[in-house]
């Protein structure tokens, strides 16, 4: 590198903090950190960052019923919609904690139950994403999360009462 750069460069690095991390006059200046209204602008900033992160408590956000069609009315709506909410409702009585082997145990009690179902092809499982998907004799397939609203799969209205072949 030339001498002459590096001079610029150093002149335009002095001239970049003066503008942008100084305030004041010539014979008083002021780091913006000291300033005591840009310390409570910073302060505000980094407050407002920590508020922003997101807690990874996914359940609560995934089961919340709200502005949702209310369960049992979904369940009237046809027979394998009553299963799935059956499922759905199974799904959230099996819970017991939130660590990864409490949420397996969880998906698995609602795979069981959902295998005794009459029009349930085939159900997989994702524990971590508290979804099931279930994929009906008729083509359909959905995925559910769990519903707890206190009420379990067999109250669920519509529900057929044919056991299925335990697939």
């Amino acid at each position: 590198m030339a001498p002459n750069q590096s001079i610029v460069r150093s002149e335009v690095s002095a001239e970049i903090e003066r503008l942008y991390f100084r305030s004041g006059t010539a014979d008083r200046t002021v780091t913006l950190l000291e300033d005591p209204m840009m310390r409570l602008v910073w302060i505000a900033l980094v407050m407002a960052a920590l508020a922003s992160c997101r807690d990874y408590d996914f359940q609560s956000r995934l089961t919340d019923q709200d502005g949702l069609v209310p369960p049992d009315q979904f369940a009237r709506y046809g027979r394998e919609q009553a299963q799935e909410i059956a499922i759905a409702r199974e799904y959230a009585r099996a819970h017991t904690g939130s660590s990864r082997a409490d949420r397996e145990k969880q998906a698995e009690a609602a795979v069981s139950y959902a295998r005794t179902l009459p029009d349930v092809t085939d159900i997989q499982a994702d524990p971590l994403g508290y979804r099931i998907t279930i994929h009906f004799r008729s083509g359909w397939l959905t995925m559910v999360n769990p519903i707890d609203d206190g009420k379990a799969g067999g109250e669920t209205p519509g529900l057929p009462t044919v056991a299925g072949t335990g697939r």
